[in-house]
């Protein structure tokens, strides 16, 4: 798995459509369909910015506050129904919120397809700043063991583009060490481990790859079936937790020894939990570098 070849999209005012002044009437119908494209969307604004005084420019409506009230329960809560986003759009998997960017935005999924969200909205309009998206290899219900985030880094600030303020203030991940997927069904909370810059065929954006790629489960017979017939599933178990453990474990290293941060906490990797990685583009625009955001799952909300 590659990243996706990403740019610095220019502001969306900066790349506004010109319209010659003695085109009068079509003029006016751009006019109406911007606005009719921002009538659409005042229920939901794509960009959040807060300054480190916390003010917002109030053009995202999300209203983003602890959860009171409820014991044992810790996670930003949402005010908005997640299901009114999926009744106009189907790809959308969930809402990210990084409180230490900070950052709170819908995300897409599109099977197989790392490039239709580079340039295209949440409603699957065209549109060069594109939106947040999961890799399309992955599980958009966030089960599997990594699961890699895209957004765009943008100049204003917006989507993935204040992501790199952690490398220079590496303590906003200690004041506000958590990232937060909301599913419709679950809250999980991810803590931040790693951050770095790295290329875009790295190996971490890698899934674990089996060893018996011809093996097929039988869920029915409860046998692992090959073309060179019926092999004891007991082994090939314990092969495959073997080999998950090892490669999960140089997952890990790899992302803890290529990061300037270390969690103040002792985290545990021992239970292999699932992780979550941010990627955006860093540095010259068509370029191979990203900055990654790993996080480990510490807790999930139902």
């Amino acid at each position: 798995m590659q990243a996706p070849v990403e740019e610095s999209p220019q502001d969306p005012d900066d790349r506004a459509e010109e319209i010659p002044k003695d085109s009068g009437d079509a003029q006016k119908e751009q006019e109406e369909k911007e606005k009719e494209k921002e009538e659409e969307k005042d229920w939901f604004r794509l960009t959040q910015r807060k300054t480190d005084a916390g003010e917002t420019n109030g053009r995202n409506p999300f209203d983003v506050r602890i959860k009171p009230g409820v014991p044992g329960v810790d996670y930003p809560e949402l005010t908005f129904d997640l299901e009114e986003l999926r009744e106009k759009t189907k790809d959308a998997a969930g809402v990210l919120v990084v409180p230490s960017v900070p950052l709170t935005y819908p995300v897409m999924w599109k099977a197989f397809d790392n490039d239709f969200y580079l340039e295209h909205d949440i409603y699957g309009r065209d549109d060069l700043n594109g939106c947040v998206f999961i890799d399309g290899w992955n599980d958009p219900s966030m089960t599997d063991v990594n699961t890699v985030i895209y957004g765009h880094n943008m100049r204003d600030g917006s989507m993935f583009g204040n992501n790199s303020r952690l490398l220079s203030n590496p303590a906003r991940a200690d004041s506000e060490p958590y990232i937060y997927f909301y599913t419709g069904e679950t809250v999980k909370k991810y803590r931040i481990f790693a951050f770095y810059t790295t290329d875009d065929e790295n190996e971490v954006y890698e899934l674990p790859e089996l060893e018996y790629p011809d093996i097929v489960v039988n869920p029915k017979e409860e046998e692992l079936e090959t073309r060179l017939g019926i092999i004891d599933s007991k082994d090939y178990a314990r092969k495959v937790h073997n080999y998950f453990n090892r490669w999960y474990d140089e997952f890990i290293r790899t992302l803890k020894e290529n990061s300037g941060y270390s969690p103040k906490e002792k985290i545990s990797y021992g239970m292999r939990p699932r992780t979550i990685l941010l990627s955006t583009c860093h540095g010259q625009a068509h370029g191979h570098i990203r900055f990654i955001i790993a996080g480990v799952l510490v807790d999930e909300y139902k």
